[in-house]
C-alpha cells in the first residue's frame, strides 16, 4: 500500500525535475542570446579569416587543419542568412552556448545542488579574454 505521505512527495518531485530540465534550456537561450548581442558580424584578427575561408570551401587551414571545425562551420555556411563570416561566427556561438550548458550539467552532477551550478555557469559565461 502506497503511503499519502510518499505520493505528495512524488508529485512535488514531478515539478521539480521539469524545472531541472528547463534550466539548461534557459541557460542556452540567455547565453546565446547574450553571444549573438555581441558577435562579430564580420572576420575578426587572427585565424579568424583563415578559418571561416577554409570552412567556406572546405579547404585545410595551417596545421593541424582543424577538421570538425571546418566540416561543421560549412554546414553554417549554408544557412539563408548573413555574411559567410557571420555564419561562422554564429556556429562559435552556438557552440559555446552548449558548452555552458554542459558545464553547468557536470558541476550539476558533481555537486549535486543547483545553487552552486547556476553561480559558476554565470561566470564562465560572463568572463573577459
Amino acid at each position: 500500500m502506497i503511503k499519502k505521505s510518499h505520493f505528495l512527495i512524488s508529485q512535488s518531485d514531478r515539478g521539480g525535475k521539469r524545472m531541472r530540465a528547463l534550466i539548461p534550456f534557459l541557460l542556452f537561450l540567455v547565453s546565446f542570446g547574450v553571444y549573438l548581442k555581441t558577435l562579430c558580424p564580420t572576420v575578426y584578427i587572427g585565424d579568424s579569416g583563415e578559418l571561416i575561408a577554409a570552412a567556406y570551401t572546405l579547404g585545410i587551414p595551417h596545421p593541424p587543419g582543424y577538421p570538425l571545425y571546418c566540416l561543421l562551420g560549412k554546414l553554417f555556411t549554408l544557412l539563408p542568412f548573413g555574411t559567410i563570416a557571420y555564419r561562422v561566427n554564429l556556429m562559435s556561438a552556438f557552440f559555446a552556448s552548449l558548452t555552458i550548458v554542459l558545464i553547468y550539467l557536470i558541476v550539476l552532477e558533481i555537486q549535486n545542488t543547483g545553487k552552486l551550478a547556476n553561480w559558476q555557469t554565470g561566470q564562465l559565461e560572463l568572463r573577459r579574454e
